[in-house]
């Protein structure tokens, strides 16, 4: 049975707090930065790395196996275990606290017999600790400046050589769209990756993020059907096309064959552990400055992503990072040997040294894929090939996240865990914000609902002159982004030198 939370503690004058921080901010009569310099920190401040407080965000587990659930963050009992997804489908439940170790607390919603079901995004049951390395997490709810297109779920754009188009798959929709977030208030993708992966995201964001750029994220978990349907797709171009057959034999003679490009069988992608991505430039006449229940973040609502060694998702020789192949799941020792097209690539290059900075292991195949260093062991390749691998298969798809806001998971689960009547995000409802075009996020944590905040963050302009996140410059912002406006990606444009 799961034992009942017991955290009692008061968070209510937080709350309030928060709230009149959010109105007197919307009004532009005070400065967001000034409760943090007041008080030295947000209401509910930003989790580690993380852009803003994790409880509530929404977690499933991310192995083959139940996931073990503790009465303790250090030790302790099992006191239930999670599903595994690729016997029951994901079961959602929320994340409570993080702080800092190797377990994260969650919440869980139970049956009358106990055991384990989706938690929807109302009252918990029961909590305990888990392992986080063998967690996934829905990162729009820890990084939501992050600019999201998953293209997998609105148009697919996995073509072969010469934009050669994959049949079922380019231009199709691969599995759900974007669906309310109520943590956001806003619609969003649901993107799924393992703990682990995000936290090393987080650092990468806030890098790009500090020059003015920011990731565009394509794709992170994959549902292995999908996996297979892009395999099919290449393959049958292999066999039918003469252009894209040479192709492969010129990627062949490089030592990258199909498997480089699109596994036959599980990858790190239904591991939870790839991620497929690229960089793009902020437009600073689109940045806006939001808070979820009083922690901070800055967000692009229009960006134009750089010229890349070849489009997105195309398999093609033209993707290739390498002259030659390297580990995927450990770091290689020569991150320069690049093929000419992704040399003359700035803004691949920048892309990688982001990342490899945050310990981010770059596929040599593919300029946009980059591997958790956790793949290693979870799939036991590597130094752990002699381990039994743990990962799941990846026989499912990701619906929704049904994710709160760190008030409702502090004051409502954790402080008073009795049944709160909660309803679940529905598709009915329609978000505050607008959304945007390529950034289908955008604008996002529109002021409308409980402890979010918006305003845009004007351009800097010039020396001695207040830019963008000094409490001066921000103290009269009173503007908030219109609804609808296109976040639109624009492309082809000469890379930043």
């Amino acid at each position: 049975m799961l034992q009942f939370l017991s955290q009692k503690g008061k968070h209510h004058w937080r709350r309030a707090l928060a709230m009149l921080l959010v109105l007197l901010s919307v009004l532009g009569m005070f400065p967001a930065t000034a409760f943090a310099a007041e008080t030295g920190g947000a209401a509910y401040p930003a989790t580690g790395d993380f852009e803003v407080n994790i409880a509530g965000a929404t977690g499933w587990n991310g192995i083959r196996d139940a996931l073990p659930v503790y009465d303790s963050e250090d030790s302790g009992a099992e006191i239930v275990t999670v599903p595994a997804s690729d016997d029951t489908g994901p079961v959602p439940f929320v994340i409570l606290e993080d702080n800092g170790g190797d377990r994260v607390k969650i919440g869980l919603a139970s049956d009358d017999a106990g055991n384990v079901i989706p938690w929807t995004g109302g009252a918990v049951d029961g909590a305990g600790w888990v392992e986080k390395k063998y967690i996934f997490v829905n990162l729009p709810d820890v990084l939501p400046s992050i600019a999201y297109h998953l293209t997998n779920a609105s148009g697919s754009v996995f073509t072969a050589a010469d934009g050669m188009e994959l049949s079922g798959v380019t231009g199709s929709q691969l599995y759900a769209g974007k669906r309310l977030n109520v943590r956001l208030d806003r619609k969003e993708y649901t993107v799924p990756c393992m703990y682990t992966l995000a936290q090393r995201l987080a650092k990468v964001q806030k890098a790009a993020m500090s020059n003015g750029e920011t990731l565009v994220i394509y794709e992170t978990f994959r549902p292995a059907a999908v996996q297979s349907a892009v395999r099919d797709g290449l393959s049958s171009q292999i066999g039918s096309s003469s252009a894209v057959s040479a192709d492969m034999k010129k990627s062949d003679a490089m030592g990258y064959g199909q498997n480089w490009f699109i596994a036959g069988g599980t990858s790190s992608h239904q591991a939870g552990l790839a991620v497929d991505m690229t960089l793009a430039k902020g437009d600073p006449e689109e940045l806006y400055a939001y808070s979820l229940d009083g922690a901070a973040y800055q967000k692009y609502e229009a960006w134009t992503e750089y010229d890349m060694p070849s489009a997105m998702h195309e398999l093609s020789s033209a993707s290739i990072r390498w002259k030659k192949t390297a580990s995927s799941t450990a770091m290689p020792g020569d991150l320069e040997n690049w093929t000419e097209a992704f040399a003359a690539s700035e803004g691949a290059k920048r892309l990688q040294k982001y990342c490899t900075d945050a310990g981010l292991i770059p596929l040599a195949s593919e300029w946009w894929h980059f591997n958790d260093p956790g793949s290693a062991e979870i799939m036991a390749k590597g130094k752990y090939s002699k381990s039994i691998p743990i990962h799941t298969a990846g026989d499912y798809t990701f619906d929704a996240a049904p994710s709160v806001t760190p008030s409702v998971a502090v004051e409502r689960f954790l402080s008073h865990p009795a049944p709160i009547g909660s309803a679940a995000a529905s598709d009915d409802v329609s978000p505050t914000g607008g959304t945007g075009g390529l950034n289908p996020g955008s604008p996002g944590g529109h002021c409308g609902g409980v402890g979010t905040d918006v305003r845009r963050v004007p351009p800097d302009p010039g020396p001695g002159v207040p830019g963008p996140g000094h409490p001066q410059a921000e103290s009269n912002i009173t503007g908030q982004p219109p609804g609808g406006k296109r976040g639109t990606a624009r492309k082809g444009v000469p890379d930043k030198k």
